[in-house]
This record gives structure tokens, C-alpha cells and sequence, in this order.
């Protein structure tokens, strides 16, 4: 199936193959984590969501599965949802920058800018990375006082 979904006209052939595993093996995380990311790339948001949902219920601990979750759910118009999936996200990885940058894009992108300012701060006080840090004090001025 890793070898199918790189060709663009065998991707439903990986598809297939990925769901005729996870029959057989439910439990199967690589096998699920590729369905899901194929579903995610070839923009079949609820299949995709549905994936991860079964990860994180296999392994609920597993912070990228939350933040890919939580991205597609953003993208579906579930901003509450994916608040949800990376507050669970930033509760097992408190240290994770790039959580709480995102937890600040959506808060921001709902108006709610104070839980915005508190996410991109709480970034900032974490990130290392010159161009992240930057990035994060260009949002707080952004921001409405």
C-alpha cells in the first residue's frame, strides 16, 4: 500500500489495501495512520476524521494523532472540536510550542482574543526557534487590544 499510494492512479488500490489490513487487524496503528493520512490528502475529511479517532482510541497519548485530528477538524468547521483534541494535546505535552500556537490560531480566528493572547504567549514562552518566535510575536500585535 506504501508502495501504491505514491502512484496518483493506484491511490484507491492503497485505500483498499489499507482497509482489507485494518479488517483483519483493527489494531493495526501504521496501517490506520496511513489510511487516515491518504484520506486527509486526498480530502475525504470524514473518513479521515474517523481514522484518527480510532488511533487516539487505540492509543489515546499519541499527541500527532490529536494535532492532525484537530487540523481537520478546524478545516471541517469544527473549531470547538478541534479546540478540544489539542487541549488534550497540550495536557499530555505541556512543552509542545506548536500545540499552543495552533489552540491560538483558532481562538483567534473565532474573536475569542484574550484565550488567543494567553495561547500564542504561552508559544512564545516555549518556542526556541528564531522564525517561530517571530512568527508568534507578529501574531500577539496582531491582535485587537
Amino acid at each position: 500500500a506504501l508502495l501504491l499510494v505514491k502512484d496518483k492512479n493506484r491511490r484507491a488500490d492503497a485505500i483498499s489495501l489499507w482497509r482489507t489490513n485494518l479488517t483483519q487487524s483493527p489494531d493495526d496503528l501504521p496501517s490506520r495512520l496511513s489510511l487516515a493520512e491518504t484520506l486527509a490528502q486526498d480530502g475525504d475529511l470524514p473518513g479521515a476524521i474517523e481514522q484518527y479517532r480510532r488511533v487516539l482510541a487505540l492509543k489515546p497519548d499519541y499527541i500527532a494523532a490529536h494535532v492532525a485530528l484537530a487540523q481537520l477538524l478546524s478545516k471541517s468547521g469544527d473549531a470547538e472540536g478541534a479546540l478540544t483534541e489539542l487541549r488534550s494535546a497540550s495536557t499530555a505535552d505541556p512543552k509542545n510550542a506548536a500545540v499552543f500556537e495552533q489552540i491560538g490560531d483558532i481562538e483567534a480566528a473565532r474573536g475569542r482574543t484574550g484565550d488567543a493572547r494567553t495561547a500564542y504567549q504561552a508559544a512564545l514562552g516555549l518556542s526556541t526557534e528564531k522564525a517561530a518566535r517571530k512568527r508568534l510575536g507578529d501574531r500577539l500585535k496582531a491582535l485587537p487590544r
